[in-house]
């Protein structure tokens, strides 16, 4: 694996600098050649790659005299502001593999009933007719269902999701964990049964997954719920295996953990960074994903895999409460708030602990969760801090949460910050849905420090 995943680094950095503008210049700029990439080692050379440098040099970017079919996509992840990239049925072919591989390790295969629960584009113009109807043929022949991830959040009561169960008993569900957490909800809220009889797993992405969601959902459909991870720009990067750790792609995926340009020790905080072997339209190459995850050593996995074991997500930079006024934590040269990692050993052990030791000036969405579990489902509040670092909460009506409970809540959030700011708490009908169906349970605008 080490051999191949090294020869496919140095055709790619080889490719890039033959036929894209953009990495010849920054290679260039560097003072880097391609004989210069040798192993993987040598990766820390190359300068990080932002979703701004997307956004500004696309078109140096691609490879210009591509042969056969140029794919261009527009991401419609968390953040809710779309990029456009391009990538090609190369790429696309190695995510089919990979995910199918580890449909594998379920009990799943080619043929099997999945109901995906996923954004779900708007037919625009005839062109976009002509796609549903292409899309539809493709999931009829595949076994394929395609649910609504933006209908599932705008009613918050799972009927259409409980309507497509019903119509087609699925071997697998896929999509963001909000979703089957409100299935799940409205069963128990209604006193229904689903029958599922053939019902293997539940497979989440998109959004972090909640130790109160995993929960109910393993509790109400009686089976186990297992994340994928994977970042629309670079395709699939891991997997959760049976026995609960996370594999990456390593035939196609280079996943590393930085802080400050440096691997980040074991049980820190840091960002994740990916190079995408088998992205020859437009390489990318040591991408910033925005995405924080603790570091864990280098460890084999107990289920006899031999694709290397990753940290688990804990979430998007802006998944994070900042700990502090940015006044009282200060700022580093360009303004932004300084963040505190905690030290080796703390503790920190994925989405579900959220554990980040004492000295954390953060605060992550499980520990959030954690402390509003038995008052309200995380599909049912939003946590949101402005650019001054003022922190509210919102929770829907629909929770049926009375003003002891919220302001219980909200003193519960107040004890996670160290500001002397109150929580401002309310209930409200409905918030804005993002295009993408996701829901954000916390959501910080204050200036988050670029850990990488």
């Amino acid at each position: 694996m080490q051999n191949l995943r090294n020869e496919k680094l140095r055709r790619l950095i080889a490719h890039a600098d033959a036929n894209c503008s953009y990495w010849h210049d920054r290679l260039k700029q560097a003072g880097l050649r391609t004989r210069d990439f040798r192993t993987l080692d040598d990766l820390v050379r190359l300068p990080l790659m932002t979703r701004a440098d997307i956004d500004a040099h696309r078109e140096r970017m691609r490879w210009t005299s591509q042969t056969g079919k140029r794919l261009v996509y527009r991401t419609s992840g968390t953040t809710d502001d779309n990029l456009d990239y391009y990538w090609d049925r190369r790429r696309q072919a190695w995510d089919i593999a990979a995910r199918l591989r580890a449909h594998g390790w379920f009990g799943l295969g080619p043929g099997s009933y999945e109901t995906y629960v996923w954004p779900i584009e708007e037919r625009v113009g005839v062109r976009g007719h002509l796609q549903h109807a292409l899309r539809s043929v493709r999931d009829w022949c595949c076994n394929d269902q395609m649910v609504d991830a933006a209908s599932v959040g705008r009613t918050g009561d799972g009927q259409a999701f409980i309507a497509a169960l019903d119509a087609r008993p699925p071997d697998c569900i896929f999509g963001y964990p909000s979703a089957p957490s409100r299935l799940c909800q409205g069963i128990r809220r209604d006193g229904r049964i689903l029958s599922l009889p053939n019902l293997r797993c539940i497979l989440v992405t998109g959004e972090p997954l909640y130790a109160s969601q995993r929960r109910l959902i393993e509790d109400t459909l009686n089976v186990r719920v297992f994340g994928e991870y994977g970042v629309q720009e670079a395709g699939l990067l891991a997997r959760q295996c049976p026995h609960g750790r996370w594999h990456e792609t390593s035939e196609s995926i280079i996943i590393e953990v930085l802080t400050h340009g440096r691997p980040t020790e074991p049980g820190q905080l840091g960002e994740v960074v990916v190079t995408q072997l088998e992205s020859w339209a437009m390489p990318i190459i040591r991408y910033r994903t925005g995405d924080i995850a603790v570091a864990i050593a280098d460890t084999p996995c107990t289920c006899g895999r031999t694709l290397r074991v990753v940290p688990e997500i804990l979430g998007r930079q802006s998944d994070f409460l900042i700990n502090a006024s940015p006044a009282a934590m200060g700022s580093t040269s360009n303004g932004q708030a300084s963040l505190v990692i905690p030290a080796a050993g703390s503790g920190g052990a994925g989405v579900e602990a959220g554990r980040l030791g004492s000295n954390a000036r953060s605060v992550t969405a499980a520990q959030v969760g954690q402390q509003l579990d038995d008052l309200v489902a995380p599909e049912s509040y939003c946590v949101r801090q402005n650019v001054e670092g003022h922190t509210s909460l919102a929770v829907l009506d629909s929770a049926g949460l009375d003003s002891e409970n919220l302001r219980r809540a909200s003193h519960r959030i107040r004890s996670l910050l160290v500001t002397d700011s109150t929580v401002r708490a309310s209930i409200v009908p409905h918030w804005p849905i993002e295009r993408s169906g996701k829901h954000r349970p916390v959501i910080s605008a204050v200036p988050h420090p670029n850990l990488a």
